[in-house]
């Protein structure tokens, strides 16, 4: 009875304590310098059980993506913008910036894998394309529909690769001033020919 118990316990949440594990020991030593006994190892579970879950270790690599942090955040920015319609880019870019800090590990994974030659690589190109579209679109929505001298995917890039140093490598001492900053830049850049906050 007591081993039954135990099992139970131990498959309950199993999945979603291996992929927490992947996500932290992955950010921490890589893809390449984690073992799949490490992880099974943090996340207090046998070793077997993560091949149960995950047919390969490509295969939980991709699976910490599975709910696509970057594009969540995207729309997280978008429901900040709506919500404060007074500044909605600042609300934007702060509700970017909570996003990836608290998706850091993702984050980290991310950096560190999108240049690899395993299969990830291709899903994590396009992810980042998907989500820099996706604030392109964001930036465009809030640019008074004016032409701007800086287009708004370059735009996006620039601010995404600034967020993402801010969170993962800066990490500012004061995030609400680095914000305010990053503000003004993107709407000094949507102005440039007459486009509005």
């Amino acid at each position: 009875m007591a081993a039954k118990a135990k099992r139970q316990k131990l498959a309950t949440g199993a999945r979603d304590r291996i992929l927490a594990s992947a996500r932290q020991l992955f950010a921490l030593h890589g893809f390449e310098g984690t073992s799949t006994k490490d992880i099974a190892a943090h996340a207090g579970v046998p070793s077997g059980l993560v091949f149960y879950y995950f047919e390969t270790k490509d295969a939980l690599i991709e699976a910490t993506f599975e709910n696509n942090p970057p594009l969540e955040v995207v729309a997280v920015m978008r429901e900040a913008a709506r919500q404060n319609s007074d500044a909605p880019i600042e609300a934007g870019l702060r509700a970017a910036y909570q996003g990836i800090l608290e998706h850091r590990y993702q984050a980290y994974i991310f950096i560190a894998e999108i240049g690899a030659s395993r299969p990830v690589e291709k899903r994590l190109r396009q992810l980042r394309k998907d989500a820099i579209a996706a604030f392109a679109g964001f930036l465009r929505e809030h640019s008074g529909g004016a032409t701007t001298s800086v287009q708004p995917e370059t735009l996006a890039q620039i601010v995404s690769a600034s967020l993402m140093a801010a969170v993962l490598l800066d990490q500012p001492r004061d995030p609400d001033a680095y914000i305010k900053e990053l503000t003004s830049v993107v709407l000094a850049s949507l102005r440039t020919t007459g486009g509005t906050s």
